[in-house]
């Protein structure tokens, strides 16, 4: 057997695995600061009421632990339970006389403290950056949209109306109608 279609297949199962792991890191965060976007008030009323910014990133990290804890324990059980099922069909494959079921210090490391390691990490790092906010920013929302800054602007980025002098400017008027 060729040494190198092992060596192409490790290293695309490796590819595969960081790229789900990238995708679900990605989706954690935009889940989080999505999370921390919508509930700007309540934190802004948390921290008006004299709570401080570390209690409630500790209660945030708290509950996401819960959460991530019980999810990698459940999932961690139910394929120990499954195990009995690939065993079956491993020994029907191969012919093997004999399996024991167990669980492996590394699969524990990998399967429970990395997934819980992570997802705490994420979740601190989306809630520092609404926690650096002031409580008036936090708590007022405004309705309209802020304007995005022009990256990269100068005097050649400005509108050409605003380099005309104003009597010479055209007027503009918006004008909604149904």
């Amino acid at each position: 057997m060729d040494k190198g279609v092992g060596i192409k297949q490790r290293s695309g199962a490796v590819f595969f695995d960081s790229a789900g792991i990238e995708i679900f890191v990605n989706l954690l965060y935009v889940f989080f600061t999505r999370f921390m976007a919508l509930h700007k008030q309540d934190f802004g009323c948390f921290m008006a009421l004299g709570f401080t910014r570390r209690q409630i990133s500790f209660v945030l990290a708290k509950f996401t632990l819960g959460i991530a804890i019980t999810g990698c324990l459940l999932v961690t059980g139910f394929g120990y339970l499954g195990s009995n099922v690939l065993m079956g069909m491993l020994e029907s494959t191969y012919s093997f006389p004999y399996f024991e079921p167990g669980i492996h210090f590394g699969s524990v490391v990998n399967g429970i403290l990395i997934p819980v390691g992570g997802t705490l990490l994420i979740t601190i790092c989306a809630v520092f950056s609404f926690m650096k906010q002031e409580i008036h920013d936090l708590l007022n929302i405004s309705i309209s949209a802020q304007p995005r800054p022009i990256k990269g602007g100068g005097a050649g980025r400005q509108p050409c109306s605003k380099s005309l002098p104003e009597k010479y400017r055209l007027s503009f008027r918006v004008a909604l109608r149904k």
